[in-house]
């Protein structure tokens, strides 16, 4: 009897230090790094690129930030990305319409990370939206944005306190397009 109590602690104990290792399960979808200055703070995302799959429009470009409990708090999304060197506009898009705008939005997640928060759609006339492929090479993209966002009133807001406004100025990226 002795002998299977210590063995179920001993697997506990592995267990556990076990999944102290691993990494967030989130990290196997991310790749590089992203920075900006959000609002004028200084703001770091993980970001991702993929191919727009619901219409075949180019790359999207998700940077996601997890808070320390590895909750997910925000992501930045630019969406039907020529997956090519050059400057895009970003203008209003629908992330949705069979077309080739390049589009982008915010958004914010509370309680665990998968209630959705407050959303934010662009706006035009406080920066030049924008975002700018500087560099590739094979699945690796280099890049710059700047883009300002309104929280979208059609919903009462999850979080009073969030700014009406948000502004990133100084972005770059550093990711790879991600095959599934």
């Amino acid at each position: 009897m002795k002998s299977i109590l210590y063995s179920c602690v001993f697997l506990a104990i592995c267990l556990t230090n076990s999944c102290d290792k691993e990494e967030p399960r989130w990290q196997k979808y991310h790749w590089g790094e992203a920075t900006a200055s959000k609002n004028g703070i200084a703001w770091k995302g993980e970001p991702r690129c993929v191919i727009d799959t619901r219409y075949p429009q180019g790359i999207d470009i998700i940077i996601d930030v997890y808070n320390e409990k590895n909750f997910h708090r925000e992501d930045l999304l630019f969406f039907k990305i020529k997956n090519e060197i050059g400057n895009y506009s970003i203008t209003p898009s629908n992330l949705y319409a069979y077309d080739s705008i390049p589009g982008a939005s915010y958004g914010t997640s509370i309680d665990d990370g998968d209630v959705a928060g407050d959303s934010y759609d662009l706006i035009e006339g406080i920066v030049e939206n924008k975002l700018t492929i500087d560099k590739k090479k094979g699945d690796e993209i280099w890049g710059t944005f700047q883009v300002a966002l309104i929280k979208d009133k059609t919903f009462p807001p999850q979080d009073p306190s969030a700014p009406d406004t948000v502004v990133f100025t100084n972005g770059k990226f550093h990711t790879k397009l991600l095959k599934e």
